[in-house]
């Protein structure tokens, strides 16, 4: 989901309250904290009810939910997904001259980084970076998926979490837990499909009734790996936030460089062989002790 133009967009102004909490509006069944502890773990995920005003500066915002209004709020191309796409490559970066055309051979398509060009939701995302204690930057951004009635996006897990709000319209969502090999990826399905050998898909049917509906002020919570197709039983727009949060061993790997870096060895600079020397040094050092070190790490980790 990268992309850069230099397209120009009208900004929008709606006010938003700096410290307002944007979690239990979105989720009111919601105890403080609960989503963080009880679903990011990628445990669950989670649907919720209410109407669309309960978020301050939505509708100022999105005045007109539809593909021309978000694309008028854009600085970026747009994202499209093929019909049926389980194969490698079921989505393409179109420039927005042509998403409107796109659109009508009966694609989803996707509006990239709102964030960026509408201020309350650029609000909403530092309160959610905030509530929920992840970094921000380009890890979290806010997008739209506008689809056609029918088959909006085709069988896929995404590698990070995800927060749909339903704009406009109604969307049935089928959705399947991870297999152990494919919980808490580093690679959506798509991206992962193109990789065979490195992860052979098993990529399940998901037929029959639909898991949820969405319909205008519904928000779906879904963590990374949860395998999900949706369909648009009229046009819809979902308002989605996109949040890349840390795994631990990056967590991990962050604390174990702050450790090294207070040495004056581990600080100096290596280049032609001695890099070469260093690497085979230190592969010969953790040979045997890196199992015991991991095991240690684990047990910490696990530990209340």
């Amino acid at each position: 989901m990268r992309a850069a133009t230099s397209i120009s967009a009208p900004s929008v102004t709606a006010q938003v309250e700096p410290d307002a909490a944007l979690i239990p509006k979105l989720f009111p069944s919601l105890a403080e904290g609960e989503l963080a502890e009880r679903y990011f773990p990628g445990k669950m995920w989670l649907l919720d009810e209410g109407p669309l005003e309960r978020i301050p500066g939505i509708i100022d915002a999105f005045l007109r939910p539809d593909l021309k209004g978000l694309l008028d709020l854009s600085n970026h191309d747009v994202i499209a997904y093929a019909n049926g796409g389980n194969g490698e490559r079921p989505y393409t970066r179109v420039p927005k001259s042509a998403a409107m055309f796109v659109q009508q051979q009966g694609m989803s398509l996707e509006v990239q980084y709102l964030n960026e060009s509408v201020p309350c939701v650029a609000a909403w995302l530092e309160s959610l970076v905030r509530e929920l204690g992840v970094p921000g930057g380009k890890s979290i951004f806010c997008c739209a998926i506008v689809s056609p009635p029918g088959e909006a996006l085709p069988v896929h897990f995404d590698d990070i979490e995800v927060i749909s709000l339903q704009l406009s319209g109604r969307k049935r969502w089928w959705i399947a837990p991870p297999d152990e090999g494919g919980r808490f990826p580093l690679q959506n399905s798509f991206d992962r499909a193109r990789r065979r050998d490195a992860y052979p898909l098993a990529i399940p049917e998901l037929s029959g009734p639909p898991t949820l509906e969405m319909r205008r002020g519904s928000v779906v919570f879904l963590p990374r790996g949860f395998w999900h197709r949706t369909e648009a039983l009229e046009p819809s727009v979902n308002l989605v936030f996109v949040i890349d949060t840390p795994m631990a061993f990056e967590v991990a790997l962050e604390a174990l460089r702050a450790k090294m870096l207070e040495r004056t060895d581990w600080r100096r600079t290596v280049a032609g062989k001695a890099r070469e020397q260093t690497r085979a040094t230190t592969a010969a050092a953790l040979e045997g002790s890196l199992d015991r070190l991991l095991d240690e790490l684990q047990r910490a980790w696990s530990s209340p």
